[in-house]
C-alpha cells in the first residue's frame, strides 16, 4: 500500500468541517495510522479493536498478507498527522492473484480523498435522526479520519 498526494493547498481560513456518523459493523478492520505531514507520506499498522470495548481482537498485521475470495478485507486509514493545510491523496494497492500482478488505486470515485487541517475551524459530525440528517458540534480534539 502506497499513499499519493495529489495537491496541496495553503491551510482554509474560513468554512466548517463535517464527518458523516460512522456506521455497519461485523467486518475485521485492518487498521493503520497515516502520516500525511511526511515526504513521502507513511502508514504504520495497527491492531484490530473492538469498536465497542476497546479490546484488542487481533494483533498488528501489515504488508504483504493473504485474503481469500471470501474474506472480505476493510482497511481504515486513521490519519494520525495531517498535511500542513489541505491535501488530497489516493491509495495505491499492489497486488497478485494466481500469478499475476497488479496495481488498484483507491481515488474517491476520481476524486482524491481529502484531509484539511482545520483545527482552528469548527467542526461537526452528520448524523441520522428521525426527522433527517442532523449537525453534531464536536470538540476540537476529534481525531481526522
Amino acid at each position: 500500500m502506497h499513499i499519493n498526494i495529489t495537491a496541496r493547498r495553503p491551510k482554509p481560513g474560513t468554512g466548517i468541517t463535517v464527518s458523516r456518523g460512522e456506521c455497519g459493523g461485523g467486518v475485521s478492520k485492518r487498521r493503520f495510522d497515516v502520516n500525511l505531514a511526511a515526504t513521502p507520506p507513511t502508514f504504520v499498522a495497527k491492531p484490530a479493536v473492538d469498536d465497542f470495548t476497546g479490546q484488542v481482537t487481533s494483533p498488528t498485521v501489515d504488508f504483504p498478507y493473504k485474503i481469500s475470495l471470501t474474506d472480505p478485507e476493510v482497511f481504515e486509514l486513521d490519519v494520525t498527522k495531517a498535511c500542513a493545510g489541505d491535501c488530497t491523496f489516493t491509495v495505491v494497492l499492489d497486488w497478485v492473484a494466481d500469478g499475476k500482478k497488479g496495481t488498484s488505486v483507491l481515488d474517491n470515485h476520481g476524486h482524491s480523498f481529502r484531509s484539511i487541517n482545520a483545527s482552528s475551524r469548527p467542526r461537526y459530525r452528520l448524523d441520522p435522526g428521525l426527522d433527517g440528517m442532523k449537525l453534531q458540534p464536536l470538540s476540537l480534539t476529534l481525531k481526522l479520519l
